[in-house]
């Protein structure tokens, strides 16, 4: 066990600064940097307000850390684990593996029931505006002074639940992007896979049918931030992330290449229907791997590469991720917890908490 000693310099309630010695156990997460060469940087005081009133300090240890780098042109697979965004309150995103001649079935990420909870907070919110408003015309208009102390103090408490539920929003917010984010990793850590192709972000318009406004501000919020934090996080596993550009990928149908209409979330093609996220998640795929070809070839650095989409592709028996191998990198516990906030099509809630109960780990 290892045990930090720090010497911080922090306010009192007289507003006047004095030390504070501190002692601590170190946590998990600190210590695994620390067996792996991390090296401390200097350390921040951040200040939060609790919904109770109560200021909190919190210590953040930045650490640097030396990521190993590999070059496209050394990958000895062409597989890749292509992500379509779709904006919409019913998915995220759909994940495909490719590789040379084939590809998976898709796997869905969702977080309707969490995102349903952002919407009935946001109205909440709503709802203690039009309050605050009227309250403060009342304010205005009253000439007794004793009903004035009270609805100025009525509005002070409504100020403070306001701001209570906007840091549950954002909250709530960083707990989606974190675990989906950690969802994409570890699937593709689960398939040994090095490189994530997503599509070049530009979500300029919103689509027709998110009606609610909160769901259009976490949308808008959510696909800002994706990319920084999914950079991040594959450095950190030893991946790369792959720009695409996305010019008519859900547009042209990924086993004949022939170009067709979406009706909202399915694609019609003369050769069938598909989903149209998924089909846009193969269309990314191949040009993927059409760039890391071309970079093996000499013939193109890194980043962008448009031509037109090849078929002849075939759907592979690698399916949806099962419980074999997430569980060698997640434990069921963990499983469970994502599970909770970010649904996948490939691992049911219920399926894992039953198992739980029964203590069961088999693998089915």
């Amino acid at each position: 066990l290892w045990f930090m000693k720090l010497n911080i310099k922090l306010p009192t309630i007289n507003k006047q600064f004095r030390w504070f010695e501190i002692k601590k156990l170190v946590p998990t997460k600190i210590a695994r940097l620390l067996t792996k060469g991390a090296k401390p940087q200097a350390p921040l005081i951040k200040k939060e307000l609790l919904s109770n009133g109560y200021n909190i300090y919190r210590l953040i240890i930045p650490f640097e850390i030396e990521i190993k780098s590999f070059d496209i042109e050394n990958i000895e697979e062409n597989r890749v684990l292509s992500i379509d965004l779709s904006p919409s309150e019913n998915r995220l995103a759909v994940a495909t593996i490719l590789e040379e001649k084939r590809h998976s079935k898709p796997i869905f990420f969702k977080a309707k029931r969490i995102i349903r909870k952002i919407d009935r907070i946001q109205k909440e919110i709503d709802k203690i505006e039009k309050k605050i408003d009227h309250i403060a015309d009342d304010i205005h208009t009253t000439k007794s002074k004793n009903h004035k102390e009270k609805l100025q103090n009525r509005l002070k408490h409504l100020y403070q639940e306001q701001k209570r539920k906007q840091r549950k929003i954002k909250q709530i917010r960083k707990e989606i992007l974190n675990i989906f984010t950690n969802w994409i990793i570890e699937y593709a850590k689960s398939y040994n896979i090095k490189i994530i192709a997503i599509e070049k972000l530009s979500f300029k318009k919103i689509p027709d049918w998110q009606s609610s406004k909160a769901i259009k501000r976490f949308t808008e919020w959510f696909y800002s931030k994706i990319k920084d934090k999914l950079q991040y996080k594959a450095k950190l596993k030893g991946m790369r992330i792959l720009e695409i550009q996305p010019s008519y990928t859900s547009q042209y149908c990924h086993k004949c290449n022939k170009k067709a209409k979406a009706d909202r979330l399915t694609f019609k093609c003369e050769c069938g229907k598909y989903d149209r996220d998924y089909n846009a998640s193969v269309n990314i795929g191949k040009r993927a791997i059409r760039i890391i070809n071309r970079i093996r070839a000499g013939k193109s650095k890194s980043g962008e590469y448009i031509s037109k989409d090849t078929p002849a592709r075939n759907p592979s028996r690698q399916g949806l991720a099962s419980f074999t191998g997430l569980i060698s990198v997640l434990s069921l516990s963990r499983l469970v917890a994502y599970s909770s906030l970010v649904e996948i099509s490939a691992i049911k809630l219920k399926r894992l908490i039953k198992w739980i109960d029964k203590r069961n780990y088999g693998y089915g």
